[in-house]
């Protein structure tokens, strides 16, 4: 019986592994954060467990500002947001 392994990645705010269906993957592109829904792009992402919870969390900690610039965080928030909210029901 040849059981595949699963795959775990580390949230970025509590930094604990999860398995990589349970968490968002945002990748750096053209000096914003945009959502990889397929896992296909191509660069280092940051992980976030898919929770709306963790997302607050994380958005209040600013803990995003490291990685995209100040006038489009705003908007990267709410769409993170928006996804998590989207993803629940």
């Amino acid at each position: 019986m040849n059981l595949k392994p699963s795959v775990v990645r580390m949230d970025l705010l509590t930094r604990q592994t999860f398995v990589k269906d349970e968490l968002i993957r945002l990748v750096k592109k053209e000096d914003t954060l945009v959502i990889d829904q397929k896992n296909e792009l191509k660069s280092r992402g940051i992980y976030l467990h898919k929770d709306l919870a963790t997302i607050e969390k994380v958005i209040k900690k600013g803990l995003l500002k490291r990685f995209v610039s100040s006038d489009k965080l705003q908007a990267v928030e709410k769409e993170l947001i928006d996804y998590v909210k989207q993803e629940s029901n």
